[in-house]
């Protein structure tokens, strides 16, 4: 939002204007808008149906708590754990979480393109 303020500046009048930025104007990237970021159009409804299969991901969905009860597979992708660190190193990602939305799209694209493709995943 904007707002106008009247000042002086050195004794004569000016206008300025200050844009504040609120938390409703910040909005996480979707599901949908990473994939595309991240994957070759090609393979977008590869990623989306992938992602639905793991985690029961909508395209609109901002974030992702999904974590497997016994392998601890963990986000939209579902990232095994014991490979997270040398994996989302590997693919520019060092020090984020395992449920960051942004690296477990990342990582997964990079172990898509990069690590040997969809045999990584269980869903086809």
């Amino acid at each position: 939002s904007s707002e106008k303020i009247a000042g002086h500046v050195g004794g004569l009048s000016s206008l300025e204007t200050i844009t504040t930025t609120t938390v409703e104007d910040i909005s996480e990237p979707t599901l949908e808008e990473l994939i595309n970021k991240y994957f070759l159009e090609e393979d977008w409804e590869w990623a989306f149906r992938i992602t639905f299969c793991e985690s029961s991901a909508q395209k609109d969905d901002t974030y992702s708590n999904a974590i497997h009860v016994t392998s601890n597979a963990s986000g939209w992708f579902q990232h095994l754990p014991k490979f997270w660190e040398e994996r989302s190193v590997k693919a520019g990602f060092e020090g984020y979480d395992i449920l960051n939305p942004e690296a477990n799209v990342g990582v997964a694209s990079w172990l898509y393109y990069e690590g040997g493709g969809a045999k990584h995943w269980v869903c086809k």
